[in-house]
């Protein structure tokens, strides 16, 4: 997932302690902190076979086309790390430091990742299974996912009482309040969803951007990592303190593994307590 924004500018906080200088270039210091982030685009790559034949038909070839696509979904989350840290620099709260430091960190995230490519096998199942069965294994599908449903408890609940009643229909408006819901990218295997679930006869419109909503992906979690590396350069100015920070934290929850890519700069207003 990506950026479309290239350059979001977003609040931050973050806590430093006073700079232990050990020698004569080098110290530790103790870092943590906490912002939000968002990820408003799913890019993925998609490749085709061209075949080139000659005018005769007898010789021919093929050759790989690569293309890119967003799947319309984003992620939205908070980020807080604590590490210690071993910089470089000269001694002094107001010098500049190159720093590398290692510690945990936790990304609590929501929103929808489309890990199928706009494919989940489930769905397709809808012609051969009676009502109950089918929404049940789509409840599944989700839990499978890997979603803590201690985040979102009300979620959960409409996942676990999918069929009773009009739980369905109200998941649906739930997800559309929290923007998870929308318009679905009108493509084969969309078309394809549609057509399956309408033959059904068993659901309405909304059930059914409902179903494809979560097909694509509505998903919420809190990663832990226990080790997360970070690079900075710090410069502090007159007023203000410049940072550079580099971290790519990498998370394992289930059979997904996620991986975040942040670079950050960020100007400080620096308060001391």
């Amino acid at each position: 997932m990506d950026h479309k924004n290239p350059l979001p500018v977003i609040p931050s906080i973050e806590i430093k302690s006073k700079s232990y200088h050990m020698g004569s270039h080098w110290g530790f210091i103790f870092h943590a902190r906490s912002y939000e982030f968002e990820y408003n685009a799913q890019i993925v790559e998609t490749q085709s076979i061209v075949s080139d034949s000659n005018e005769s038909g007898s010789n021919s070839k093929n050759s790989a086309s690569f293309s890119t696509k967003d799947l319309g979904s984003r992620i939205r989350g908070r980020y807080q790390h604590a590490f210690p840290a071993i910089y470089i620099g000269a001694k002094g709260e107001d010098r500049a430091k190159l720093g590398f430091g290692v510690g945990p960190s936790e990304a609590v995230i929501s929103g929808t990742a489309n890990f199928y490519n706009s494919v989940n096998p489930v769905i397709f199942q809808a012609q051969s299974l009676d009502r109950s069965t089918f929404l049940n294994r789509v409840a599944l599908s989700q839990m499978i996912l890997g979603a803590d449903p201690s985040l979102d408890p009300l979620r959960t609940y409409f996942l676990a009482n999918i069929n009773e009643g009009k739980n369905l229909e109200h998941l649906g408006v739930y997800m559309a309040a929290k923007g998870e819901i929308g318009t679905p990218n009108f493509n084969v295997v969309t078309i394809a969803q549609i057509q399956y679930l309408n033959n059904t006869g068993n659901f309405t419109p909304i059930e059914i951007l409902t179903l494809l909503s979560l097909n694509n992906g509505a998903y919420s979690n809190r990663l832990r990592s226990n080790a997360t590396w970070v690079v900075f350069y710090e410069y502090p100015g007159e007023y203000f303190t410049f940072q550079l920070q580099v971290t790519s934290p990498l998370y394992y929850s289930g059979f997904n593994r996620f991986r975040f890519s942040f670079i950050d700069f960020s100007i400080q207003v620096p308060i001391e307590f």
